[in-house]
């Protein structure tokens, strides 16, 4: 606090955009590699584009259901970083990312046993053609579950500790090759169920992680 108070409105307003302008990119990065994988996958599967519908709200919506974690983990490393108590930030974030991992493989096996159920229940009986293309979607989202919920805790770390570059570099890395895989898997390799989600995710959460081990 008495860092602040010695700094000038213009100088505390810098460090907000500062860090503000690089977190902004983060939730950017989701929507735009949803974007390339539709645009990809349009060019040459109509029926592999009206199965990405159901199959990434069944994916994109459940993972709502874990947004605690990063709400969860930011505050408690904000909290401890505040009372200056580094081997408290370690031992949460280390219960935080057991925490995302367990909760990872749980929705890994959910989805493997209720996935094409949910799907069926959620496309109807009118579009059972789609339903093949829509699982095989949501089964290799779902190897990414214990990634990507590794990767929020990483992520929001690394926000804890008012460090907005870090995630957005690895993002960065995510988009760049969601980009380049759906274009070689797709439309070189015609392997339109084969889109980059697991790849991404791992890619995220490593570069998080390595990131939060420098600091």
């Amino acid at each position: 606090m008495e860092g602040l108070e010695k700094q000038s409105i213009w100088e505390q307003m810098k460090e907000i955009v500062m860090f503000t302008g690089p977190a902004t990119g983060l939730w950017l990065c989701g929507p735009l590699m949803s974007l390339i994988d539709t645009a990809v996958i349009g060019q040459g599967s109509s029926l592999e584009l009206a199965a990405l519908g159901p199959g990434t709200v069944i994916c994109d919506y459940t993972s709502y259901v874990f947004m605690f974690l990063s709400i969860a983990t930011s505050n408690l490393v904000a909290t401890s970083l505040a009372r200056q108590d580094k081997k408290e930030v370690q031992h949460q974030i280390s219960i935080l990312l057991f925490v995302g991992l367990t909760c990872g493989f749980l929705m890994l096996l959910l989805t493997k046993l209720f996935g094409p159920w949910a799907l069926t229940a959620f496309a109807g009986p009118k579009n059972l053609d789609i339903l093949p293309a829509a699982n095989t979607y949501v089964q290799i989202r779902a190897l990414a579950w214990p990634t990507v919920l590794v990767g929020w805790v990483a992520q929001s770390a690394s926000l804890g500790m008012k460090d907005s570059w870090g995630p957005l570099k690895a993002l960065a890395v995510a988009s760049a090759v969601n980009g380049i895989g759906d274009i070689v898997l797709c439309i070189f390799f015609r392997l339109w169920h084969c889109w980059g989600s697991m790849g991404n995710n791992g890619i995220t959460s490593r570069c998080c992680l390595y990131d939060d081990r420098k600091h």
